[in-house]
């Protein structure tokens, strides 16, 4: 079943968009996305480099690059791409972040299965890999936005009309900021905008070990965590907008059961090699 040929019929044009930070992971991220667009008539593979160290990766053939502004993480430099690129009412988008290339590097099932989702007829929903909070009790809540599934925005796919429905917009900037005002009171961090579910589950991730890169909020860390907490708040709007606005989700992995199946299985199996990429989730 895996081996059979992915064939498609692009109902509009579809271009891709990785926003880079760290020039390793980027490079790796650069040869996977060849990987998912061999074959499904991707015109045109822009690299936005949202850090100067990015910015000297050597660009393969058949790819641009873009000097990101950095200003909402890989939100602001997939909306700056979208811009360059003119997609909005015209194409369609592949947007990634270098963490394909690291830590959520996927793996062959992986990518066969989305791009299995990719090459069928463009049509109104989107195509992600669906993460859930690991403790279901309560909600969360960002406003009246329900976010307690959201996709996971390394790697996610807007068919033309789900773009359009959008706006073309992928975040609004002024809810994110209202939802995290930040600084290093960590009870003022999060608005009352965020549900005290939400606002635990954050803080527990952000500061109390949770995430690979967690530390203590202070006024040395502020900045940082700031930064990254208003990230995770567009990833999880942008879910609950799309989902508010009936857009449906194909989730490859839901939809492919061997390949699912056969993606848990080499995770159990796959040794764990010092440097190797991991097929485990850790953005």
């Amino acid at each position: 079943m895996l081996r059979r040929n992915i064939t498609t019929h692009c109902m509009s044009s579809r271009h891709l968009i990785l926003v880079g930070y760290e020039p390793e992971s980027t490079s790796r991220a650069i040869a996977v996305c060849d990987l998912l667009c061999a074959g499904l008539g991707f015109e045109r593979r822009l690299l936005v480099a949202n850090s100067a160290a990015t910015a000297a990766v050597p660009m393969p053939q058949g790819w641009e690059r873009l000097h990101g502004t950095n200003r909402m993480g890989e939100f602001s430099g997939w909306q700056e791409g979208l811009a360059v690129l003119g997609t909005t009412g015209h194409a369609s988008a592949l947007l990634v972040n270098d963490t394909i290339g690291a830590q959520r590097y996927p793996s062959i099932f992986k990518r066969w299965a989305l791009r299995r989702e990719i090459g069928r007829d463009d049509g109104p929903g989107w195509i992600g890999f669906v993460d859930r909070p690991p403790d279901r009790n309560g909600r969360l809540l960002i406003g009246d936005r329900d976010c307690n599934e959201w996709v996971s925005t390394y790697c996610f796919y807007l068919p033309r009309q789900s773009l359009d429905r959008l706006g073309g917009n992928l975040f609004d900037e002024a809810a994110v900021k209202r939802a995290v005002p930040g600084g290093s009171d960590r009870d003022a961090f999060f608005s009352a905008d965020v549900s005290p579910e939400l606002r635990k589950m954050l803080s527990d991730w952000l500061f109390d070990g949770g995430w690979r890169r967690s530390m203590p909020l202070d006024a040395n860390a502020a900045d940082t965590l700031t930064f990254k907490a208003r990230c995770i708040c567009a990833e999880l709007l942008l879910s609950s907008r799309l989902r508010g606005l009936g857009v449906p989700l194909r989730e490859p992995m839901r939809r492919h059961g061997i390949a699912a199946w056969l993606d848990r299985l080499n995770g159990r199996l796959r040794p764990a090699l010092p440097g190797a990429p991991s097929t485990q989730a850790d953005a």
